[in-house]
């Protein structure tokens, strides 16, 4: 297993950069692109599993995440 090492403040800017100009949130899409980017999607990991992650993670009516 890989260990990857990223300060909060590294990881807060990254996620920033995903959610576009301007904005403190990030949508689906933006998530998506974000795990593809990371090559973290392979044969264990689908596109679809990504989803179900964000959505678990959003709030009940929300379409946005936020870094929280």
């Amino acid at each position: 297993m890989v260990e990857a090492t990223a300060s909060p403040a590294q990881l807060q800017k990254t996620f920033a950069d995903y959610c576009g100009a301007g904005k403190n949130d990030m949508d689906g899409k933006a998530f998506a692109k974000l795990a593809k980017d990371l090559k973290l999607l392979d044969k264990k990991l689908t596109a679809t599993d990504v989803d179900l992650i964000f959505s678990k993670v959003k709030e009940r009516t929300a379409r946005r995440i936020t870094f929280d």
